[in-house]
């Protein structure tokens, strides 16, 4: 069967409602459907864990705050061990490289738990290395900003949390996580 035989914008005109009866059909399956609240962990936990570093590293910001385009940061990213109560979570921090106080502050967090110090950024490399292959004891909650709570006041709802963590020091039982099977 040709289906181009006509003029242009008759093929053109056939292909679209082509098109449109695709779009419906493919839809179809919604039509009795009732969505449902995601309740999979996206939830703030409490509590404390075993975790490993998935990743430490310094990265460039590349994201769409203006004023943060250009800058590096010091990442990482935990997750809680298998077998641990919120098993495969996952925690982030970032670290603005040039501010003073949390880089002192990730510095003590770091000798703590490895014991390597760093004074420039290629040893500020080779500890993030090292850092990744310590598992830790983490300690996680969430919080509500004074930004936030001022919001939902004037909005007339509930202050949203967000989630935080510190880690408390090395844990001399490495634990296990599956990378690639993650609960969010």
């Amino acid at each position: 069967m040709n289906y181009f035989s006509g003029t242009f914008e008759e093929d053109n005109r056939w292909m679209l409602e082509q098109n449109k009866k695709r779009r419906i059909v493919m839809l179809e399956f919604l039509k009795d459907y009732k969505p449902t609240a995601v309740t999979d962990g996206y939830a703030v936990i409490k509590g404390q864990s075993k975790a490993n570093f998935n990743h430490a590293r310094i990265e460039e910001y590349d994201g769409d705050k203006e004023d943060w385009k250009g800058k590096r940061f010091i990442r990482y990213e935990l997750q809680i061990c298998d077998g641990e109560e919120n098993a495969g979570r996952r925690f982030w921090k970032s670290v603005d490289i040039t501010d003073e106080a949390k880089v002192k502050k990730f510095a003590d967090m770091l000798w703590t738990v490895t014991g390597f110090d760093f004074k420039d950024e290629e040893t500020l490399n080779k500890a993030l290395e090292q850092l990744v292959t310590f598992t830790v004891d983490v300690k996680y909650w969430g919080f509500v900003s004074d930004t936030e709570k001022k919001l939902a006041v004037e909005e007339g709802r509930e202050p949203e949390k967000i989630q935080t963590h510190m880690i408390k020091g090395s844990n001399k039982d490495k634990g296990e996580t599956k990378k690639s099977d993650v609960p969010f």
